[in-house]
């Protein structure tokens, strides 16, 4: 194991930004960009670490954070696998207990701690709403309006996240390597958009053995067909053990 100090070099490039006299804003607006540089620098790192080992990043983004656009762009949305991407929270949780993981460590509060005005302050304060309300609406689950609405402006807002750079968001097809997803339109209150999550669905294909090609449609009642594919819990367990083996 390797123990690589990012403070450093995180810090440097903040001076030089503002030293080249660059308005950050408030102390908050400046805290909440150095912990975006946080993450990144997080990444360069990893990334000279696996050059040097002749390895590959392995990301943690799970489909709650691609959904709601909680995560880095280019720093820990920036990996060369995400085997998470394709489960919600409780199924990553789920995953974890099966393999073994400490109940402490399943039932950690999730916190990107990345802000050091706000230290420790959880991933669910920060967006307003419960992993449970997220994973229901990925699950296709009765959610209140104000915390679908909220969902959904969070989404939208991070689109320019999720799309792989050249690709346009109002395409329907997403090439992932040796499959195309093609993603259905979602209609929410008339407006209509598409998702641009090639993160959000890559891992389907090995988990359940087939691609996703259709995701269904809002409705105006808070309820979805599932964006999550009829995956059980135990075929992603046994895919999970094969992986390991090879």
């Amino acid at each position: 194991m390797h123990r690589v100090d990012i403070k450093p070099a995180a810090d440097a490039m903040l001076d030089s930004i503002k030293l080249a006299g660059v308005e950050l804003g408030d102390a908050g607006r400046e805290d909440f960009l150095l912990g975006n540089i946080k993450a990144r620098q997080r990444m360069i790192a990893q990334f000279t670490l696996a050059g040097a080992t002749r390895g590959l990043v392995i990301g943690t983004d799970h489909a709650a954070e691609a959904l709601m656009g909680f995560f880095t762009k280019f720093g820990d949305g920036a990996a060369d696998i995400l085997p998470l991407s394709g489960l919600n929270k409780r199924r990553v949780r789920a995953l974890a207990a099966h393999l073994g993981a400490p109940p402490e460590l399943v039932d950690k509060i999730p916190t990107a701690d990345l802000e050091n005005l706000v230290p420790l302050r959880p991933d669910e304060d920060a967006y307003g709403l419960t992993y449970d309300q997220i994973d229901d609406f990925l699950e296709g689950r009765e959610i209140n309006e104000v915390a679908r609405r909220r969902i959904l402006h969070a989404h939208s807002s991070a689109a320019h996240k999720r799309a792989p750079p050249g690709h346009n968001e109002c395409h329907d097809e997403f090439d992932i390597g040796a499959s195309v997803i093609v993603v259905s339109t979602y209609a929410t209150d008339g407006l209509n958009f598409r998702w641009s999550d090639a993160l959000l669905f890559r891992s389907f294909r090995p988990a359940c053995g087939h691609a996703v090609e259709s995701v269904g449609t809002y409705g105006r009642g808070g309820r979805a067909n599932s964006l999550l594919p009829e995956c059980p819990l135990d075929l992603i367990f046994q895919r999970f053990h094969e992986v390991r083996q090879h």
